[in-house]
């Protein structure tokens, strides 16, 4: 990471893509020091731009904060910044800035589940981004929507938006993002039943994410590729690419992943009736949702591990009545 005294002076010169980067690398810097202070350069620069009758700078600023609060927790204050962002790039006409402030409003309306409202934000996005004819942010959008429409359970829906988006990435060299729409494409497919297809995008995603050698990605690709095992029932392979993925998200300290891991090795254990390694593997998953605070896990996790003492205790007791009626 660049000096923070250097990040904090470009920030006042600089525009577009480059502005955001900056605001995101000192948010992150700032997300755990002070927010507050990451709001109060963008403040100056924010006055900057005014005083410069700079719309462009100035709205560019006011999505920079409005993400900001995001990241502190306060989606409302967010949501306010964003839509009066959003107001001053529709008066001015400025087509890109409509796309970003109409995205960013889609992505917090999505964290807090009011998926209609990311919905129409996002389209509203993609349609901007269509009369700009900016590849990457079409891709965005179209990639975003297919996202929520898998969350409605619309999946000829998700895939049309996906397979929009991979087709304007192919100009793209970002095989980060292609990656994503690839795994996003596989998880679909496994939803509806169609699981040749599943593994194929399945193993895309996987080789173009070994290709750029992004350990926690090639994880997600593993668990990816486990979960589509574990859903035909293929205890073997899906136990074999569990491991794989877990091995992975250990090395890059990925607890949530080690957890949702730790847990879905279990699951497949208990399907073999391997009942101890079963609940070693829960257990661990169980302590590590404790130790990160996660509610809903030690939730799910805590009911998990009784429903399999409870099927052990059921086994043990059928061995023994054998035992007393042979």
């Amino acid at each position: 990471m660049q000096n923070i005294e250097e990040l904090e002076k470009k920030l006042a010169v600089v525009s577009g893509k480059e502005k955001y980067s900056i605001i995101f690398e000192l948010g992150g810097y700032y997300q755990n020091h002070s927010v507050e202070k990451a709001i109060e350069y963008c403040q100056k620069s924010l006055e900057k731009s005014v005083e410069k009758n700079d719309i462009q700078g100035e709205t560019e600023t006011l999505n920079a904060i409005g993400l900001l609060y995001y990241v502190s927790g306060d989606f409302d204050r967010a949501l306010e910044i964003l839509a009066d962002s959003l107001k001053k790039t529709e008066e001015a006409g400025i087509e890109k800035g409509i796309a970003d402030s109409s995205f960013f409003m889609g992505h917090i309306y999505s964290a807090r589940g009011d998926y209609p409202e990311a919905l129409e934000n996002y389209k509203r996005s993609l349609e901007m981004c269509e009369k700009t004819g900016e590849k990457s942010c079409i891709a965005r959008a179209a990639n975003s929507i297919g996202i929520v429409y898998k969350k409605f359970g619309e999946y000829d829906s998700a895939l049309e938006y996906y397979f929009k988006a991979l087709k304007v990435m192919d100009d793209i060299d970002d095989k980060g993002t292609i990656s994503n729409t690839l795994a996003n494409i596989g998880i679909i497919y496994d939803y509806m039943r169609n699981f040749d297809k599943a593994l194929e995008y399945h193993e895309k995603a996987l080789n173009m994410r070994e290709e750029i050698g992004d350990d926690y990605m090639i994880g997600a690709s593993l668990l990816n590729i486990g979960a589509h095992y574990s859903t035909i029932d293929d205890k073997d392979k899906a136990l074999k690419y569990y491991k794989k993925a877990l091995s992975l998200k250990k090395k890059v300290d990925d607890n949530a992943g080690i957890a949702c891991l730790l847990n879905n090795i279990g699951l497949i254990y208990r399907g073999m009736e391997k009942y101890k390694e079963a609940l070693d593997n829960l257990l661990d998953s169980l302590e590590i949702k404790e130790k990160t605070g996660d509610k809903r896990g030690i939730a799910a996790s805590s009911i998990t591990v009784s429903y399999t003492h409870l099927r052990a205790h059921e086994t043990s007791l059928h061995l023994v009545c054998r035992l007393l009626l042979e």
